[in-house]
C-alpha cells in the first residue's frame, strides 16, 4: 500500500506554471468549494464549446476557466499546492509534491475519501478537460493576449501535461482503492476466533512435538502424542493455505 502511495506522490507536476491564475474562492470549506467549482467548470465548458462566440467573449471565458482549472487541479484530492484561507485569499506552493501524506500513520478513512474524489473528478473534470482542450487552450491564449507561436504552443503543451497529470492520479488511485478493499476484507476475515485457533494449534504442536518429548523420554515414542502432533500440524497447514489463497494477487 505504501509503495502505491509513493507512486502517486512521484507523479510529476504539470509544466509550466506561468499560465496559472492563482486566486481564492468565496467558499472556504472544501465540500462547498468543490461543488461550486464543479458547477462553474461545467458551465464555463458548456459556454466555451459554443461556436458563435466572438474572440472577446472567448477571452473573458478563458480568464474564468483558468481560475477554476487551477483551483481544481492543484488542491485536494491531488497535490495540495494551493492553500485556501478563510478570508478568501489563496497561497501557492509548488514544492508540495505529495498527493497523499504518509509522514504519520496512514488514515484509511481519509485515504478512501481521497480515492473516491479522484475517481469522481476524473469523470467530472479530467475527461471534459481532455475532450475540450483545444477550445479551452484557444480561450486561454486569447485571455493572455499571446501572439507568438511559441507561447501558444506552450499553452497547448501545458494542458496536455495537465491532463496527463490528472490521468496518472486516476490510473494509480484505482488499484490503490482495490488494494484497500482487499486489505479490509482480509482484516475482517482474520478475527479473534482464528487467532485463538492458530495459537492453540501452534501450542499443541510445540508442546507435544518438541517440549514434552524433550524432557520426558518415554513420550518420544508415544503414539497418542505422535497422532496429536501430526494432526495439529496438518490442520494448521490446511488453515494457513486456505488463508493464503485470499492474499494472492489474482
Amino acid at each position: 500500500m505504501v509503495a502505491k502511495i509513493t507512486e502517486i506522490n512521484a507523479i510529476n507536476i504539470p509544466y509550466p506554471f506561468q499560465f496559472l491564475t492563482i486566486s481564492g474562492h468565496k467558499e472556504y470549506h472544501y465540500t462547498k468549494r468543490r461543488d461550486a467549482l464543479r458547477e462553474e467548470f461545467r458551465s464555463l465548458k458548456r459556454r466555451i464549446d459554443e461556436l458563435n462566440l466572438s474572440d472577446s467573449e472567448l477571452a473573458k471565458l478563458g480568464k474564468e476557466i483558468q481560475r477554476v482549472i487551477t483551483q481544481i487541479a492543484y488542491f485536494f484530492p491531488y497535490k495540495k499546492m494551493l492553500e485556501f484561507k478563510q478570508d478568501g485569499s489563496c497561497t501557492f506552493d509548488p514544492n508540495k509534491h505529495e498527493s497523499i501524506d504518509i509522514k504519520e500513520k496512514i488514515n484509511l478513512g481519509f485515504l478512501k475519501t481521497q480515492i473516491d474524489e479522484i475517481y469522481n473528478w476524473d469523470y467530472a473534470f479530467t475527461l471534459p478537460l481532455k475532450d475540450g482542450s483545444d477550445r479551452i487552450s484557444k480561450a486561454v491564449i486569447l485571455a493572455g493576449g499571446f501572439k507568438d507561436e511559441y507561447t501558444k504552443s506552450r499553452v497547448v503543451k501545458y494542458f496536455e501535461s495537465l491532463v496527463s497529470y490528472l490521468e496518472k492520479h486516476y490510473e494509480l488511485a484505482i488499484p490503490l482503492g482495490l488494494l484497500i478493499k482487499k486489505y479490509e476484507y482480509l482484516t475482517s476475515k482474520t478475527g479473534k476466533t482464528k487467532i485463538v485457533l492458530f495459537t492453540i494449534l501452534l501450542s499443541i504442536n510445540f508442546l507435544c512435538g518438541v517440549l514434552l518429548p524433550l524432557f520426558w523420554i518415554r513420550l518420544r515414542n508415544n503414539m497418542k502424542f505422535e497422532i496429536l502432533t501430526q494432526a495439529s500440524f496438518v490442520l494448521g497447514i490446511i488453515l494457513l493455505f486456505k488463508e493464503a489463497l485470499y492474499s494472492l494477487p489474482f
